[in-house]
């Protein structure tokens, strides 16, 4: 499960530009954390993606990428977070980096809408989108705003 979670992590940090924050372990993002504790955790303005393994007890599952028969996959919810602008034209507000993030060249959802391949540390991992959701967050009670997707990712090394 590891080396499937290291493996997405390194996938997302090449699709990412650079000013986003990318990491496997989030300590106090889905608290009201203090502003400075927040600012250096999920950067200022906010670019962030965590990543979490979803368990599942259900031994039925996984049943393989797209019925290709790959085992196990390991499920993991991916959060994306970019800080929400408002602006008069669509060029200068926070939703034209969004709609990169989900479409453009980022592309989460264009690329995990198919079966994505990674080769992490000599191996290949086999990646695909199982569901996905997004929506405008408060990130705390001052009125800052964030843009977030939550994906379910399942991960399998082939």
């Amino acid at each position: 499960m590891l080396q499937c979670r290291d493996a997405l992590v390194d996938w997302l940090k090449s699709v990412f530009p650079d000013t986003w924050h990318v990491t496997y372990y989030v300590p106090v993002t889905r608290l009201e954390a203090a502003l400075p504790v927040q600012r250096q955790i999920m950067g200022d303005p906010v670019r962030f993606v965590s990543v979490d393994y979803v368990p599942s007890l259900d031994r039925r599952e996984p049943t393989g990428v797209r019925g290709q028969g790959i085992f196990p996959v390991f499920r993991f919810e991916v959060h994306v977070y970019l800080a929400y602008r408002d602006a008069d034209t669509y060029e200068d507000s926070s939703m034209k980096e969004w709609d990169d993030v989900l479409w453009g060249s980022v592309g989460l959802l264009r690329r995990l809408t198919d079966v994505v391949v990674h080769q992490y540390l000599g191996e290949s991992y086999v990646m695909e989108g199982i569901s996905a959701s997004r929506d405008l967050v408060a990130l705390d009670a001052r009125g800052r705003y964030s843009h977030h997707l939550e994906l379910v990712v399942g991960v399998s090394r082939s």
